[in-house]
């Protein structure tokens, strides 16, 4: 509480427990900015003070957070959220890419950290340990599942492309537990044709798959990635 003296006054803050050392640097950082508070006679007032109209926004919140974020780890690498959060897929594939890129997976390498007494070579290849890169990107099988052409192309392509690294990954993982859980062999071809379709049903919320087919996808794959592929209505002049 505010305590007069002779010289105006001070902040006397007393706690029910010692203040741990992590702590005391909030606890100053605090005092620093009461400290300037002027204490007038008027009735109190709530102002947002990240906010331009004064008012609070969770937009207002979000932002200064993350600017807090920014100055204090300064250089180092910030959580690339725009990656997961801003993107038009399920909230399972979101959760999913979010303890990917938090290094929070659950692979074989974890859980033996964890004290699970498993080996922890990689199901799909027994090559070497299941870390998450290993999992998802280094591992042979794995590697034939990212071999896809790219080039400059149509809208489909654009769209194709924006959502085949998460269906890739997500097909991954599952053909992964099939293997734990259910002793299923994967196979490159089956996979990929699952990575097609999951794709294909992900760009369900774009107006413009309407011009094309699935079985573009099916038949046509690298010609859809390399933006070879126009669309039907396209073709015939009709946009």
């Amino acid at each position: 509480m505010w305590q007069e003296n002779g010289e105006g006054g001070n902040w006397q803050l007393n706690f029910r427990r010692n203040l741990r050392e992590w702590e005391m640097t909030m606890f100053e950082d605090l005092i620093s900015k009461i400290e300037v508070s002027t204490l007038v006679e008027e009735d109190d007032t709530w102002i947002w003070r990240w906010s331009k109209k004064a008012r609070f926004t969770v937009k207002s919140m979000f932002k200064h957070l993350v600017n807090e974020k920014l100055e204090r780890l300064g250089n180092r690498v910030v959580f690339p959220s725009s990656l997961v959060w801003d993107t038009a897929l399920p909230m399972n594939i979101k959760l999913f890419f979010w303890t990917i890129f938090l290094g929070r997976t659950l692979t074989r390498q974890t859980l033996v950290h964890r004290g699970l007494a498993i080996s922890t070579a990689y199901p799909l290849c027994n090559l070497l340990p299941e870390t998450v890169n290993h999992l998802f990107l280094h591992c042979p099988l794995v590697l034939e599942l990212w071999d896809w052409p790219h080039k400059r192309g149509n809208d489909l392509m654009m769209k194709v492309w924006m959502y085949l690294p998460y269906a890739s990954a997500w097909v991954i993982r599952k053909h992964r537990n099939g293997r734990v859980f259910d002793d299923k062999v994967p196979h490159v071809s089956k996979m990929i044709m699952e990575i097609k379709a999951l794709t294909w049903y992900w760009c369900s919320n774009w107006s413009g798959r309407s011009r094309f087919k699935f079985r573009d996808l099916i038949v046509n794959w690298d010609d859809v990635l390399s933006g070879s592929v126009v669309g039907t209505l396209a073709a015939t002049g009709i946009v």
